[in-house]
C-alpha cells in the first residue's frame, strides 16, 4: 500500500511540474520527484524486510492509497497557476501524513514505527512546500 502511495507520489508531482506555468515553481516539482523517487525507493526497501500483517479493513480510510498522493483531476485543468499547484500539494502531503499516521495505530513494533517515519517524512514534504509557498508570497510583495 505505502509502494502504491509513493510511485503515485512520483506520477503526482510529474504530472503538476507539467502543468505550472513558473519555472521555479517546475524545478521545484522535479526536485519533489527525485525526493519521491528516493523515498519509493526506501519504502521498497523496507517492504522487503518488514513483515506487515494485512490489514483488512480501517474504518477511518475512505480513499485508495492511490488517492493520496495523485492529482486530484477535480482541483486541477491542463495548466494551473503555481499557488494553486503548491497549494494542491501542500494538501496531498498532509493528507499523505495522516494517511500514515492513521495506519501505523493500527500495526505494532518496527511495522508502526516505520508508517510513523513516512507520517514524519510526508510531513517535512509539506514544510518545503509551505517555505516555498512563503518564498514565491514574498518575492511577489517584494
Amino acid at each position: 500500500m505505502a509502494l502504491r502511495a509513493e510511485q503515485g507520489a512520483v506520477r503526482f508531482y510529474q504530472e503538476l511540474s507539467a502543468r505550472v506555468p513558473g519555472p521555479e515553481a517546475r524545478e521545484f516539482f522535479e526536485g519533489m520527484i527525485r525526493i519521491e523517487q528516493q523515498h519509493e525507493r526506501e519504502v521498497d526497501e523496507i517492504s522487503q524486510e518488514l513483515v506487515v500483517p494485512d490489514v483488512v479493513e480501517i474504518p477511518e480510510i475512505r480513499v485508495s492509497p492511490e488517492f493520496i498522493e495523485s492529482v486530484p483531476r477535480w482541483a486541477l485543468g491542463e495548466q494551473t497557476s503555481d499557488a494553486e499547484a503548491m497549494r494542491v500539494a501542500l494538501e496531498t502531503e498532509l493528507r499523505a501524513a495522516r494517511f500514515y499516521q492513521l495506519l501505523s495505530s493500527y500495526l505494532q513494533g518496527a511495522a508502526a514505527e516505520t508508517f510513523l517515519q513516512l507520517s514524519r517524512a510526508e510531513q517535512a514534504h509539506a514544510g518545503l512546500i509551505s517555505r516555498f509557498i512563503q518564498a514565491m508570497a514574498h518575492t511577489a510583495r517584494g
